[in-house]
């Protein structure tokens, strides 16, 4: 009669977490997307209370850019520690990446501003800040592609031990 097979607990252990890691990270969990929405919306209100301040003193695109800035820094940083996890990455690499992403969502939004304040004239504060807010709307979905994809990826070589097992049991 042979000896009953006991299994490496350790291991099985080991693939175990290495496992609910990497589900509980999935990048494109219901959790990350939910986050990055409520950030988003915050980041809206901020832009949306912003813009309308700003454009008593601005023009409607320096209002629009200048309003931007501030919802920016507090967007990268809220989304990076929150809905990327990735606050543990490269901040240099990820600011800079962030900042590209980010001047493409701006010219997007900017362009995309620009066109609807050409045909809807004439138009009122409240008309331009809608127009912004849709714009900066259709400027995120890049923005997120871009963050999910290229910004907050975690180079192979710096993924955690466990995770690593688990692609590579």
């Amino acid at each position: 009669m042979s000896a009953p097979q006991t299994t490496d607990l350790p291991s099985a252990s080991r693939r175990l977490i290495a496992d609910a890691v990497r589900r509980a990270s999935h990048p494109h969990g219901p959790a990350q997307l939910l986050s990055f929405a409520i950030i988003g919306i915050v980041c809206t209100v901020m832009y949306a209370l912003l813009y309308a301040l700003l454009r008593r003193q601005c023009s409607p695109l320096s209002a629009n850019i200048l309003a931007l800035i501030p919802t920016m820094a507090v967007n990268f940083l809220a989304n990076r520690s929150l809905t990327f996890r990735a606050a543990h990455g490269s901040l240099a690499r990820q600011a800079t990446s962030y900042l590209v992403a980010y001047l493409i969502g701006l010219g997007a939004s900017s362009g995309f501003f620009a066109i609807l304040l050409a045909i809807l004239k004439p138009h009122s504060v409240t008309l331009e800040t809608a127009i912004g807010i849709l714009a900066g709307l259709a400027a995120t979905v890049v923005r997120y592609i871009l963050m999910a994809r290229w910004v907050f990826v975690i180079p192979r070589d710096s993924r955690n031990p466990l995770e690593q097992q688990a692609q590579h049991p």
